[in-house]
């Protein structure tokens, strides 16, 4: 929600603002859960009458165009879209299929404007490597991905399966003392029965989970991904993810960790867009839901220490990409320092008393008239 109403208000209220903004939901849901509690389309649709403008002001709209596969839960989706249109006139649109079947209708909808695409699979199944690039083609446009990485370890456990507890039933079997070896033979051709059944059942698993990491990844990835063992899997899905992000047009990638009430980490937000003013806006919005009192205390805590980094070794970075210069701090001034950290690295404004400690502690930091970093020439 947060995010969703800053990008909106800063492309409709910006120079050479389009007439429209829209928000495309590729795994809607049934809108909001069993007790009433708002998911992204209803999100949306709320944040599309708040937007509004008031009379005398520029047009303001967002446009919400929902695509849901499961029929128990468009059936549920379908009315409430239906009930945002017809009694509050939002231009909402619900589907239902595939988010690789309608999102060709959705872009023709949204019809050149720039569009929030929101991917939330809940795994990896859905997702496609050819239809980020047309949606980040669009000027302004941006794609937000929950990436279901905890469980793409999981799918390692299958493709690199083996027969070892069929051996193990052969060798006992074969090993243990026996008056009857006719039956032995028999429990044997048995166990190499079911070995054949599950090696069948296993091989078509195996082709599923390829042509969907092909789907979601390109088919060179895919076939990479099919050989690592499963502690390595989930890194590389996301680093190959935010590859052919960046190769569909992404120049700045925010990720940002989810953990459950447990503590773990079970999903990987990405957010790729190919401006500096979304991924600072992005980083703002993140950092305000940390802040939001509704957070379990605990939950804020892992949360902003997912988030943190060593700050010596990125004012290192900087000494050596700023020698010689002299900048503002100010977050909100472009071309400052932090306005810089925060669009092209992982550092998080919650960490800004650690960067200024690290600075005055080098000597770099001057606090009056105004807050300024100025970094000595190297050598």
């Amino acid at each position: 929600d947060a995010y969703l109403v800053s990008w909106c208000m800063k492309l409709l209220n910006g120079r050479n603002a389009p007439p429209k903004v829209w928000f495309l939901d590729g795994f809607a849901g049934a809108g909001e859960d069993l007790k009433g509690n708002p998911g992204s389309p209803r999100i949306a649709c709320q944040a599309a009458i708040r937007i509004r403008a008031k009379p005398g002001e520029p047009p303001r709209e967002l446009g919400v165009f929902c695509i849901e596969k499961e029929r128990e839960y468009f059936e549920r989706l379908a009315p409430m879209i239906d009930g945002f249109r017809e009694r509050a006139g939002v231009d909402a649109t619900a589907r239902h299929g595939e988010f690789t079947e309608h999102c060709d209708e959705a872009l023709r909808t949204i019809a050149g404007n720039p569009v929030l695409a929101f991917l939330d699979p809940f795994g990896i199944k859905g997702l496609s490597a050819e239809l980020y690039r047309p949606l980040l083609r669009v000027r302004r446009s941006e794609i937000f991905m929950l990436v279901a990485d905890a469980g793409t370890a999981r799918l390692s456990g299958v493709l690199n399966a083996d027969d070892r507890k069929f051996d193990a039933v052969t060798r006992r079997i074969e090993s243990a003392p026996s008056l009857f070896e006719e039956f032995d033979r028999e429990d044997i051709a048995a166990n190499e029965q079911a070995r054949a059944r599950r090696a069948e059942a296993l091989q078509r698993t195996r082709e599923g989970i390829l042509r969907t990491l092909t789907e979601a990844l390109g088919a060179a990835e895919a076939a990479e991904l099919a050989t690592l063992p499963m502690e390595e899997m989930s890194t590389r899905y996301v680093h190959l993810l935010e590859a052919r992000l960046r190769e569909a047009g992404a120049t700045h990638i925010v990720a940002f960790p989810v953990r459950d009430t447990e503590g773990v980490a079970k999903h990987l937000l990405l957010h790729a867009c190919a401006s500096e003013h979304g991924a600072l806006a992005m980083k703002e919005s993140i950092q305000s839901a940390l802040n939001n009192a509704d957070l379990d205390a605990r939950m804020r805590n892992r949360l902003r220490e997912d988030l943190t980094i060593a700050i010596a070794p990125l004012v290192d970075a900087c000494a050596r990409e700023f020698a010689g210069q002299t900048m503002l701090l100010n977050k909100d001034e472009p071309g400052s320092l932090q306005w810089y950290l925060l669009a092209n690295t992982r550092y998080f404004g919650f960490q800004k008393s650690e960067l200024v400690t690290e600075l005055k502690r080098r000597g770099f930091f001057t606090a009056r008239p105004r807050e300024t970093v100025t970094f000595p020439p190297l050598g």
